[in-house]
């Protein structure tokens, strides 16, 4: 797993090289000169220049970016078949962001790996995702190929949150934000969690939707009956 702020998730007093070593030596039984090696080979792979100098290094000499290079070699260093990224950019400035968006999709091919992105940057999912799933509350509300669900969103939650997207169309028109506020977790709604800002309530809403195929490959979890979009 990577997370969002990789100065929160390395350790400060522990050298670069110590950290990674120990993840190999948990998921993979390396030790010793072997380990050091081979994270000299994940630093090199994330892209990391001097990679057997920066072994020796401490979290704080490194820069953001770097440093999340570093959880991503971590993180690669248990072979995993599936990387969970959450908000894997959202602390980086966008130039590096971008490097560590192509670096995740050149990893995925090269290991075989499904990744699970976490992320409320609509831009990112577009450009890296192949399905998404919306989430409201703690629950998914929509999941589809990513070009369908950009094209003919199917839940209100969905809707809103294309609809609030700044363009250059519509960057002299002020922005359509979604009324109201997201419940508190520990009291939600009996029904429909987003019932009470969606402009497409119903009676029906008054109970939790379930969660099934508008089409084979799109589903949703909404009482609504919305027209297509497309």
């Amino acid at each position: 797993m990577i997370f969002q702020d990789p100065m929160s998730s390395l350790n400060p007093v522990h050298r670069i090289g110590t950290q990674i070593c120990e993840a190999l030596a948990l998921h993979r039984g390396l030790r010793g000169a072997d380990a050091n090696a081979e994270a000299v080979r994940l630093l090199d792979r994330v892209g990391i220049t001097a990679a057997r100098r920066r072994l020796a290094e401490y979290p704080h000499q490194l820069s953001g970016g770097m440093n999340q290079r570093v959880m991503i070699a971590m993180a690669l260093a248990g072979a995993p078949d599936i990387l969970i990224a959450d908000e894997p950019t959202t602390a980086l400035d966008v130039t590096i962001q971008a490097q560590i968006l192509d670096l995740l999709r050149s990893l995925q091919d090269e290991q075989k790996m499904a990744i699970v992105l976490i992320t409320h940057d609509l831009g990112v999912v577009a450009e890296m995702a192949e399905t998404v799933a919306v989430m409201y509350c703690g629950r998914v509300v929509e999941q589809a190929p990513t070009t369908r669900l950009f094209s003919d969103p199917r839940h209100p939650y969905t809707q809103g949150l294309l609809a609030s997207l700044p363009t250059m169309q519509s960057r002299d028109e002020k922005l359509q934000p979604i009324p109201g506020v997201v419940p508190d977790p520990s009291q939600l709604p009996s029904g429909c969690a987003f019932a009470p800002h969606c402009a497409q309530v119903r009676l029906a809403c008054s109970k939790v939707p379930e969660f099934a195929p508008y089409t084979p490959a799109h589903w949703r979890a909404c009482h609504a009956d919305m027209p297509s979009a497309a």
